[in-house]
């Protein structure tokens, strides 16, 4: 008798909530700008929009139309790759390329900005593969990289900060099994 009143009881809450809950469409989208890409990484913005990071560059999407920002503000003459990207708390984005190393879009002006991070003189920025981008709740950013550890980066003070992943080893210390920042 308990198995069976247990069973209508179950039946009953999984019947109602199926009843109260959105019915979920999917449609695909059609559009040139993605088409063939490599999608590295995506984000969702407070605003609603859908961001995403490929090997032809960065891309939104609205839920109606795909917008492509390819190099708009860089002189660069060339296209870039986007690995990782995240937003800060102003609704800026914070990209990582491998060809450019780190870049700031400010989306209100629709400029893009590369970062040069102060580095100490030990270690070659252009030796440096950025990998992953993280903001933290007080609006640092830490930086995963290849084979370097990785950097903490104060964009209001400017000031950057270098971390092994083993604190024993020298600055200059590269080697990407021991000291690769993949994920934060």
């Amino acid at each position: 008798m308990r198995f069976f009143l247990s069973a209508i009881i179950y039946f009953q809450v999984t019947i109602s909530m199926a009843q109260t809950s959105p019915e979920m469409r999917f449609r695909k989208i059609r559009d040139e700008v993605l088409q063939g890409a490599e999608v590295r990484s995506f984000i969702s913005t407070r605003d609603g929009l859908l961001w995403f990071g490929s090997n032809k560059g960065l891309a939104s999407f609205d839920g109606n139309e795909m917008m492509y920002y390819g190099n708009k503000g860089l002189a660069t003459g060339a296209n870039y790759r986007v690995t990782d990207l995240c937003e800060d708390y102003l609704g800026n984005l914070w990209i990582i390329s491998p060809e450019l190393g780190i870049v700031f879009f400010n989306r209100k002006s629709g400029l893009f900005k590369r970062i040069e991070i102060p580095i100490n003189e030990k270690i070659q920025s252009p030796k440096i593969q950025f990998v992953k981008i993280y903001i933290d709740r007080q609006g640092i950013i830490l930086i995963g990289t290849w084979n370097r550890g990785f950097f903490t980066y104060d964009p209001q003070t400017k000031v950057s900060h270098h971390f092994n992943l083993n604190p024993a080893k020298a600055a200059e210390w590269e080697n990407r099994y021991q000291n690769s920042v993949r994920n934060i």
